[in-house]
């Protein structure tokens, strides 16, 4: 099992505090970056969600004003 303080690279497991101050810059960069990807990722999976209900609001919209005039809005053919 990994220690606390471990960073995995290339398949093999490196103690943080084992390493130099430049290297541990660089890990604890890896570490932030990787936290900041996941928050994104949380917040991209929201919006999509979002959006979904959205796009689903409009084409429920669209199929109630569809009904309600009988035909299909924005697909009749331009008047000559």
């Amino acid at each position: 099992m990994a220690a606390a303080n471990t960073i995995k690279i290339n398949d093999q497991e490196y103690d943080i505090d084992q390493m130099g101050e430049s290297e541990k810059y660089l890990a604890h960069q890896i570490d932030s970056q990787n936290r900041k990807m996941a928050s994104i990722q949380f917040d991209l999976e929201a919006i999509a969600m979002a959006k979904q209900g959205f796009v689903n609001a409009l084409a429920a919209s669209l199929e109630n004003q569809e009904e309600d005039n009988g035909e299909i809005s924005g697909t009749s053919a331009p008047e000559d």
